[in-house]
C-alpha cells in the first residue's frame, strides 16, 4: 500500500510529445481505435503528464492517468486500446473494479465520480453529491460497493452497479488511507490518530481504534481479514480486526508511513524510516524477521513506498535516491537495483509478477517496464512534459515543441512524431528556432554550474529531416538566449569568463558567431568591458548583431558587423540595458529597455546605421520593460514585464507617446496585427481587448472566461487565437470582435499558439504535456446518436475546410445487421452544408463485443458497409456476411470528400441533433 508522499501521484510540470496518438491527415484514411480527438482537432501530439500507473485485476491492462486522458494500453502489445477523455482534471485518479470491467475517474473538476465501461471507454454513470474535491475511492472486493472520500468531510457509499447512495458518513480531521476488509462486510478509514471500522451494508460504526496521539498514515488488512495494521509516526500496531483490540504494538523507535501485507499474510513489511531501511515482521507474532539496508552506504533518506508481488517472493522499495530496489522476501537480501530517471512516485506488479512498472515524480515522464527476474527494462511508454514553446518550421511541415524536457519535432501534415532530439548530457529548459530552409533546428541546454557560478552550455545543431546531430558547440557559459541569424548561416552565442587581472572575476563578456553549416568559429566579438553579456540579437536584414550587458553601475549596448565581426558602435546607457533589446523590422531602429530597479525604467531608441540616441522613452511604473515594434515599424508598443495594466504606444519617428492602454488586471501578452491597425492584448482580467492603433481607441473588449496566457494572430490578420488558464483555446474574428470557435481538449492551462506560415493549421501547446493541431479554417458540429435504447453511446464529429469535409463516428455496440435489414432508419443525419454531392459508401473494420459491450474472446474482425446519401443520412448496408454475429464495436477514423461550394452556417437539424462541444458558427462569413 502506497502513502505519503506517494499519494500526490507524479504531478509533473515538463514537455511532451512521444508516440503519435492521433489521426492521419485528411484523405490518409488510417484507423486508430478508440483514440477521439477533440472536434476541430486534426492531431493530438503527445500523450500529456502522468498521474498514476496501474495494471487491471487481470493484467490484460496498464492504465496510465495522464493529465490528456485515462490511456489504457493491451499489455501484449503494449499499444493503445482506448482512450478516455471528456470531464477530468489535472488530478484526476482512476481505481479498477476487481473484475476489471469497470473504471472509476475521481478528483474530477466538478467533484464527481464516473464510472466507465473498461472495455469500451463508454460512460455507465455519474455519481453527484460530493461539494469538494473526491481525493480516493475505492471498490468492495466483490466489486458491488464503491467508497469515496473527499475534501467536503465526508465519506459515501455507493452502489457501484446502479449507480445509487447509499451511505453517507462525516468524519474529521485529516483525509488518510481507506480499506475494505477482504470480505467487503467492513470499511476502516483513518481519521487522524484513530481508525474508524464502518459496517458496509447498515453505513453504521462498528470500532474505534484509538491510537497514540500520531495521526495515522497507512493500514492494510490482512488478506484474511483477522488483523489490522497501522502506521504512524511512532512505529506499527497489528489490531484485531473483528474486536477492535490492540494486538501487538511494533518498533516504536521508527517512525513508518508505508506497509503491506504478504500475499499469504505471514509477513508485515514496513518502511520509511530517514535511514533507509525495510523491516519484515511476522504478522502473527509481531516479531521482527529482517532488518534491510536501503544503502550500504550512508544513505539518509525515506524509503518512499513498499509492495509485494503477487506471489510473495518479491518485494519492491523506492527511495529518495530515485531507485527501485527488488529484495527476496524470504532471505531479506537485495536482488536488483532499478536505475530508472526521476524520484519515483509510483510502481505497480503485473498480475503474474514478472513486469514492474514505475513512473516518475520528476524527470521525464516515462513508463518503465522491469522483468523482475532478472532487473532489466522491458519497455518504456513515452507521455508528455508540460509544453510552453511551439514553433512552426518556415516551409510549415515541422513544428518543434519544448518545455523542461528535450525538444521534439513532429510532422504536421501526419501529425506524426519525427524525432525526439534528446542530448548527450541531461539538459534544462531547452527551446530552439528553425533555419530560413527548414533544414536545421537549433537549441541550447545547460549542463549545471560550473566556475564562477554560471551555467555550461551548449548549442545543438540538428537535421531536422534525419533528426540527427550535426554539431554541438561548446565553450561558453550560459548568460543568454543564443540567436540565429536570418538566413540561418550564423549562430551567436554569449558567455562569461575570467579576465586575468579583472577586479570583476567571472563578469566579462564575449559573444561568439558559429558558421551553421560547418560547426566552426568564425569570430569572436570582445567588447573589452567587465559587463556580462545579458541578450544578443540579429536586426531582420542580418548584417549587424547587438549585444547587450551591465550591472547597477552601468551598462552599454555594441552593435556587431555580421560579416567581418567589427564593432561598429558603442552605445553607452547609464543603466541595465538587458532586459529588452529589440530591433524594428525596417532593422533601422533599436530599441533598448532600462530596468531601473523596479522603480520604473528607460526606452531608447537608437539610430542603427550611425549608433546615435534618437529618443528617450520615459516608463515610470514599469517593473521590467517588453517592447513590440509594429510591422511597419512606425510603432512601439510597451508594458511591464511584471504586475503592469498597462500599455504605451510610442511615435519610433518622434519619440512621442501617442497613447496609453489600460487593463483592470495585469498584462499578460500583446500582440500587433499583419498590418499593424490592431493591437490585441490579453490579462489576468479574462479579457483581450483590441486596440485601434492610430487613434487608441479601443474597438473590442473579448471576454476569454479566464486568465488570457496568449493571444496570436493568424497571417492574414483575420483570426485572433487566445489560450488560457480554462483550458481552452478561443478563435475570434478580429474584424468583427465575435467568436468563432472554442477548441476545447486540453488538460490543462493553455500556453502558446502558433500559427502554421499558410494560416490553415493552428498548433497550442499546455502544461497538460500535449500539443494539439487545429484545423483553423473549419466549420464543424458534433453529436451523438443511438444504435440501441439503452445505448446512446455513438458519437459522431464533422469539420469543414475550405476544400473538404471530414466525418468521424464511432459506435461502441452497434447491431449492425439488424439495423440494416430490420430497422432501417439512419443512424443520423449530418446538418446541411456537411453532406456530400454524392452518395458516399465506406467499408469498416469492427469487433465483435457482447450486448454489455465487453469484447467477445478470440472473435476475428469483421466488415460491413455503410453509406452517407446527399441528404446526410448514414445508413448501416444489409451484408449477409455479418448475419448472427451480434453487437460490433467500430470506429470510423475519418471520410473525407470535397466542398462544391462554400457552405451555409451549419444547422443542427434532423435526427443526431448536435450535442457537445459544437463550436460557435463563424459570423459575418
Amino acid at each position: 500500500m502506497w502513502t505519503g508522499k506517494t499519494k500526490i501521484l507524479i504531478r509533473v510540470l515538463a514537455t511532451c510529445l512521444c508516440l503519435l496518438l492521433a489521426m492521419s491527415s485528411p484523405g490518409a484514411a488510417r484507423e486508430t481505435l478508440n483514440e477521439p480527438l477533440p472536434v476541430g482537432a486534426k492531431a493530438r501530439l503527445g500523450r500529456g503528464t502522468v498521474v498514476a500507473v496501474q495494471y487491471s485485476p487481470d493484467g490484460s491492462r496498464l492504465v496510465v492517468t495522464s493529465r490528456a486522458g485515462i490511456w489504457l494500453f493491451d499489455t501484449r502489445t503494449y499499444k493503445v486500446e482506448s482512450l478516455i477523455t471528456g470531464y477530468l482534471s489535472e488530478d484526476t485518479g482512476v481505481a479498477f473494479s476487481p473484475d476489471g470491467r469497470s473504471l472509476a475517474s475521481f478528483g474530477n473538476a466538478d467533484n464527481t465520480i464516473r464510472l466507465w465501461d473498461a472495455a469500451t471507454g463508454t460512460l455507465r454513470h455519474t455519481l453527484q453529491g460530493h461539494r469538494y474535491k473526491v481525493v480516493r475511492v475505492l471498490f468492495s472486493p466483490d466489486g458491488r460497493t464503491l467508497v469515496s472520500d473527499s475534501e467536503d468531510g465526508t465519506v459515501r457509499l455507493w452502489d457501484a452497479v446502479e449507480g445509487t447512495l447509499r451511505h453517507i458518513r462525516d468524519r474529521q480531521g485529516w483525509i488518510g488511507d481507506a480499506a475494505f476488509s477482504p470480505d467487503g462486510r467492513t470499511f476502516a478509514n483513518p481519521d487522524g490518530d484513530s481508525i474508524h471500522l464502518w459496517d458496509v451494508a447498515t453505513g453504521t460504526l462498528r470500532h474505534i481504534l484509538k491510537g497514540s496521539g500520531f495521526s495515522v498514515t497507512g493500514i492494510a488488512f490482512s488478506p484474511d481479514g483477522r488483523t489490522l495494521a497501522s502506521a504512524s509516526g511512532d512505529g506499527l500496531r497489528l489490531w484485531d480486526a473483528a474486536e477492535g483490540t490492540l494486538r501487538h504494538t511494533l518498533d516504536q523507535s521508527h517512525g513508518m508511513g508505508r506497509i503491506a501485507f504478504s500475499p499469504d499474510g505471514r509477513t508485515l513489511a514496513g518502511a520509511g524510516s530517514v535511514e533507509g531501511t525495510v523491516r519484515l515482521w511476522d504478522a502473527a507474532t509481531g516479531t521482527m524477521q529482517h532488518t534491510m539496508q536501503y544503502s550500504t552506504a550512508q544513505y539518509y533518506g525515506e524509503v518512499l513506498g513498499v509492495a509485494f508481488s503477487p506471489d510473495g517472493r518479491t518485494l519492491a522499495s523506492t527511495g529518495e535516491d530515485s531507485t527501485i530496489r527488488l529484495w527476496d522476501a524470504a532471505a531479506g537480501t537485495l536482488r536488483h537495483t532499478l536505475h530508472p530517471q526521476g524520484r519515483i512516485g509510483r510502481v505497480a506488479f503485473s498480475p503474474d509478477g514478472g513486469t514492474l512498472a514505475s513512473a516518475s515524480e520528476t524527470g521525464e515522464d516515462i513508463i518503465r517496464l522491469w522483468d523482475t527476474a532478472t532487473g532489466s527494462l522491458r519497455q518504456t511508454l513515452d507521455f508528455s512534459r508540460a509544453v510552453f514553446d511551439v514553433t512552426f518550421s518556415p516551409d510549415g511541415r515541422t513544428l518543434a515543441s519544448a518545455g523542461m524536457g528535450s525538444p521534439r519535432l513532429w510532422d504536421v501534415a501526419a501529425g506524426t512524431l519525427r524525432h525526439t532530439l534528446h542530448p548527450h548530457r541531461s539538459q534544462a529548459w531547452s527551446r530552439g528556432t528553425f533555419s530560413p530552409d527548414s533544414r536545421t533546428f537549433a537549441n541550447f541546454v545547460s549542463h549545471g554550474l560550473g566556475e564562477y557560478g554560471t551555467r555550461h552550455l551548449a548549442v545543438h545543431l540538428w537535421d531536422t529531416l534525419a533528426g540527427t546531430l550535426r554539431y554541438m558547440l561548446e565553450g561558453h557559459s550560459v548568460t543568454s538566449m543564443p540567436a540565429l541569424s536570418p538566413d540561418g548561416r550564423t549562430l551567436a552565442t554569449t558567455g562569461a569568463f575570467a579576465r586575468a587581472g579583472s577586479a570583476n572575476v567571472g563578469e566579462h563578456g564575449t559573444v561568439r558567431l558559429w558558421d551553421t553549416h560547418t560547426g566552426g568559429l568564425r569570430y569572436t566579438l570582445d567588447p573589452h568591458h567587465p559587463h556580462s553579456i545579458s541578450r544578443i540579437v540579429f536586426s531582420p536584414d542580418g548584417r549587424t548583431l547587438a549585444s547587450a550587458g551591465g550591472g547597477e553601475k552601468g551598462g552599454a549596448l555594441h552593435l556587431w558587423d555580421v560579416a567581418t565581426g567589427a564593432l561598429r558602435h558603442t552605445l553607452t546607457t547609464g543603466d541595465y540595458s538587458g532586459i529588452s533589446v529589440v530591433f524594428s523590422p525596417d532593422s533601422r531602429t533599436l530599441a533598448s529597455a532600462g530596468g531601473g530597479g523596479g522603480k520604473g525604467g528607460a526606452l531608447h531608441l537608437w539610430d542603427v546605421a550611425t549608433g546615435t540616441l534618437r529618443h528617450t522613452l520615459t516608463t515610470v511604473g514599469y517593473s521590467g520593460i517588453s517592447v513590440v515594434f509594429s510591422p511597419d515599424s512606425r510603432t512601439l508598443a510597451s508594458t511591464g514585464r511584471k504586475h503592469s495594466t498597462t500599455i504605451r504606444l510610442w511615435d519610433t519617428a518622434t519619440g512621442t507617446l501617442r497613447q496609453t492602454l489600460s487593463h483592470a488586471n495585469w498584462i499578460t501578452s500583446i500582440a500587433f496585427s499583419p498590418d499593424g491597425r490592431t493591437l490585441a492584448s490579453g490579462s489576468v482580467d479574462r479579457t483581450i481587448r483590441l486596440w485601434d492603433t492610430a487613434t487608441g481607441t479601443r474597438r473590442h473588449t473579448l471576454s476569454h472566461g479566464e486568465t488570457v496566457n496568449s493571444v496570436a494572430f493568424s497571417p492574414d490578420g483575420r483570426i485572433l487565437a487566445s489560450g488560457g488558464n480554462d483550458r481552452a483555446v478561443r478563435l475570434w474574428d478580429a474584424a468583427a470582435g465575435t467568436l468563432r470557435h472554442t477548441l476545447t481538449g486540453h488538460g490543462a492551462f493553455v500556453y502558446p499558439l502558433a500559427f502554421s506560415p499558410d494560416g490553415h493549421t493552428l498548433a497550442s501547446g499546455s502544461v497538460d504535456g500535449t500539443v494539439l493541431l487545429w484545423d483553423v479554417v473549419a466549420d464543424a458540429a458534433a453529436g451523438t446518436f443511438r444504435n440501441l435504447e439503452t445505448n446512446p453511446g455513438g458519437q459522431w464529429a464533422v469539420w469543414r475546410s475550405e476544400t473538404t469535409v471530414t466525418v468521424r463516428f464511432h459506435s461502441p455496440r452497434a447491431p449492425v445487421q439488424y439495423h440494416a435489414r430490420e430497422a432501417p432508419q439512419p443512424q443520423f443525419v449530418l446538418p446541411e452544408g456537411f453532406r456530400p454531392a454524392t452518395r458516399v459508401t465506406h467499408t469498416v473494420t469492427g469487433t465483435q463485443v457482447h450486448a454489455d459491450g465487453t469484447p467477445v474472446p478470440n472473435a476475428p474482425p469483421a466488415t460491413f458497409d455503410l453509406t452517407i446519401a446527399p441528404n446526410g443520412e448514414v445508413h448501416y448496408l444489409d451484408n449477409p456476411k455479418v448475419d448472427g454475429l451480434g453487437y460490433m464495436n467500430y470506429r470510423v477514423a475519418r471520410l473525407t470528400w470535397p466542398t462544391h461550394e462554400v457552405p451555409e452556417t451549419p444547422s443542427t437539424s434532423g435526427t443526431g441533433a448536435a450535442e457537445g462541444p459544437v463550436p460557435d458558427p463563424e459570423p459575418n462569413r
